[in-house]
């Protein structure tokens, strides 16, 4: 395996990428998961809770309040045309807040969170246009053309 097969945009890593996990005029800018922003927000926000009576001191709520917040500050970045019972809905970093919290929405949260693990969101471009050139190559070769 070579590993540039693996590489990724540090861009897009921290910047988000724009992606449409529905077959509509939505989308979502969304960073990678597990960014450096992400674990330092995560391990500031955990700090207090571990300092107190280690891992065992966070609740299930607490746990999910503090992954909510920290997908809402530096994973869901921004949106288009999303809509929430019909209404377009503005981006802010507050109601991505309000939205990853709403237990209604679990799946809306899982959505993001699978998006910002999704290495195909955030291969580099060269490699994208190389893979998409080597493609039409072997295509060429097998036509004999």
């Amino acid at each position: 395996m070579d590993l540039i097969n693996l590489a990724v945009d540090p861009e897009r890593e921290l910047n988000g990428a724009e992606v449409r996990p529905w077959e509509d005029e939505t989308v979502l800018t969304i960073a990678r998961y597990n960014n450096p922003k992400f674990r330092d927000m995560q391990a500031r926000l955990m700090e207090p809770y571990v300092r107190k009576a280690g891992r065992k001191g966070v609740s299930t709520a607490q746990a999910e309040e503090i992954l909510a917040r920290c997908m809402a500050k530096t994973l869901l970045l921004g949106w288009e045309n999303l809509k929430l019972e019909g209404e377009v809905v503005e981006y802010s970093k507050e109601k991505a807040l309000e939205l990853l919290s709403d237990t209604r929405l679990a799946d809306f949260k899982e959505v993001v969170m699978l998006e910002s693990q999704n290495l195909e969101n955030y291969r580099l471009e060269a490699l994208e246009e190389d893979l998409g050139n080597s493609e039409t190559s072997s295509d060429t070769m097998q036509d004999g053309v």
